[in-house]
């Protein structure tokens, strides 16, 4: 396959994820949002899934002691 192919392919694809999330609720999008923060926290600390969302929940108890 040639670098035309390829680009074709990169293109295609492109629209096709693009289609697919203009077809997604905004709160489907916060929640992809989220799983993907969650998955970059725990890559980041190098932590597990109940870290990570031990972390996330002292920071919202740390934000709600604020206000």
């Amino acid at each position: 396959m040639g670098m035309a192919g390829i680009f074709e392919q990169l293109t295609r694809s492109k629209k096709q994820v693009l289609f697919m999330c203009q077809h997604i609720r905004p709160s489907g999008i916060k929640a992809l949002e989220l799983q993907a923060a969650r998955k970059i926290v725990g890559e980041v600390f190098r932590a597990e899934t109940e870290d990570v969302e031990e972390i996330i929940q002292a920071r919202i108890a740390g934000l709600k002691g604020i206000y």
